[in-house]
């Protein structure tokens, strides 16, 4: 049997970098996202079902995005003995250096259906200009 080694894909240039900036970052009790890229900027959707709009905190600071939330008060109930326990009751904090492409002015941030889907769009004068050239 031969081992391979394992060689993570390599990030374009001009891929922005979008890791986490602490250690509040990804772990397993922070929510999924993806991160996808189009022609003008970003969006980054985030899985977290059975929460409320009010229950978000959307930032930007010093070119970090951070996303949060705060831990929901669970009503006091008389104490149940768990065989298994996945749903997470506690608060997250996601943060991502963002490029210096994004208009951090013109960030939108949406929840709909258990998705936080915030986007991000170029700068003006970062999007790629797109003209047709005639044929002589």
């Amino acid at each position: 049997m031969t081992s391979v080694k394992f060689q993570p894909a390599v990030c374009k240039p001009f891929c922005p970098d979008f890791t986490p900036n602490n250690a509040k970052g990804a772990d397993f009790r922070s929510p999924a996202i993806n991160i996808m890229e189009s022609v003008d900027g970003f969006t980054i959707e985030l899985v977290a079902p059975g929460l409320k709009r009010e229950d978000f905190e959307v930032k930007i600071e010093k070119n970090t995005l951070n996303v949060s939330t705060k831990p929901s008060e669970q009503p006091d109930q008389e104490p149940m003995r768990y065989h298994r326990r996945e749903f997470n009751f506690k608060g997250f904090e996601r943060n991502f250096r963002l490029p210096d492409t994004i208009d951090t002015d013109s960030v939108k941030a949406t929840y709909t259906n258990g998705v936080m889907c915030i986007t991000l769009a170029f700068k003006p004068e970062m999007k790629p200009v797109v003209r047709t050239i005639e044929i002589a």
